[in-house]
């Protein structure tokens, strides 16, 4: 009934429950601050079509279309108030909050650094130009926070920031930002213990899973708990209690030694089929299961050597 369909600040627009069950299965619903979750959905789909193309060793060509599809939005951009194809809307008939086509600039070039990773040896040229790119980065931050702020430049600057359409600008920034963070960690990595930093760590070697936890809070958090959650005390407290949660994801998967969450359906059936050996055996542990046949075989080995020495005793009388 619709009188007992669990709705959120954005979905209570739909006032019939097929409606609001027709924009959940069609994408075209998200929660209260939860619009980037379409975002990273259509960019992990593209991974899907990427990856064969990057196995037969064609990542330049996956990177020079991803260069001329962003290209492309900066010269027919969607504007903060227009529509188009790649726009994404947090409902229907919402603003714009991405287009998709310009987002994923971000996203398929890092996807060929990653799958190049060890053959550009990307982590020893970050951590030899690390402090050139901190004064890079520090500059040109600096400078365009000051541009933004002339009333003059500000019109003529808007599309080189563009958030909607991502402008140049803030995706340069963007890599250079997350560039120095990543050598920053590794240089205080280097002074402290791991140990003290293994929140971060652990929930770091497990990011594709902090995200789907995250996700699942975002869209858990605002449609049965709390409808905006975004008040300071509350928000910090939130997001403690999910990072909390991704540590304890992080640590259950290394205890268990699932190193891929594809093995993990592996290791159960193996488990189970231990457990029923176990059983069948009455208990009895894997190493006295293979100590018993292997004293079978010594005991046949030892009357082999009766005979044998038996035999030539024979002979030499």
């Amino acid at each position: 009934m619709p009188g007992h369909f669990v709705g959120s600040p954005s979905c209570r627009r739909a006032h019939h429950l097929g409606t609001k069950l027709e924009w959940s299965f069609t994408l075209r619903y998200l929660p209260s601050g939860g619009n980037i979750l379409l975002l990273y959905l259509i960019l992990m789909g593209l991974a899907a079509l990427i990856l064969p193309i990057m196995a037969r060793r064609l990542w330049p060509l996956v990177l020079g279309a991803s260069l001329v599809l962003f290209a492309a939005t900066m010269i027919w951009p969607t504007g903060t108030h227009g529509t188009g194809p790649t726009t994404i809307q947090s409902f229907p008939g919402g603003p714009p909050i991405q287009n998709w086509a310009a987002w994923q600039v971000l996203f398929i070039p890092a996807l060929v650094i990653g799958w190049k990773w060890d053959a550009w040896r990307v982590p020893e040229r970050i951590d030899r130009f690390l402090a050139p790119l901190l004064m890079v980065t520090l500059i040109v931050g600096i400078t365009v926070e000051d541009l933004m702020m002339m009333p003059s430049l500000r019109p003529h600057l808007v599309l080189l920031v563009d958030k909607v359409d991502l402008g140049p600008v803030r995706a340069v920034l963007a890599f250079l930002v997350v560039t120095c963070v990543y050598g920053v960690f590794r240089v205080v990595l280097r002074w402290l213990r791991r140990d003290l930093l293994r929140p971060l760590v652990a929930t770091g070697a497990r990011s594709l899973d902090s995200y789907v936890l995250q996700a699942l809070c975002l869209l858990a958090v605002p449609t049965l708990i709390v409808d905006r959650p975004w008040k300071p005390s509350l928000a910090v407290a939130i997001a403690v209690a999910v990072f909390a949660a991704c540590w304890v994801w992080a640590e259950i998967r290394t205890r268990l030694g699932v190193d891929k969450l594809h093995r993990a359906p592996m290791l159960l059936a193996a488990s189970v089929q231990h457990a029923w050996v176990s059983s069948r055996n009455g208990g009895l542990k894997d190493g006295e299961q293979r100590d018993e046949p292997a004293g079978q075989a010594q005991a046949g080995i030892d009357r082999r050597t009766d005979v044998e020495r038996s035999r030539r005793e024979s002979r030499r009388g």
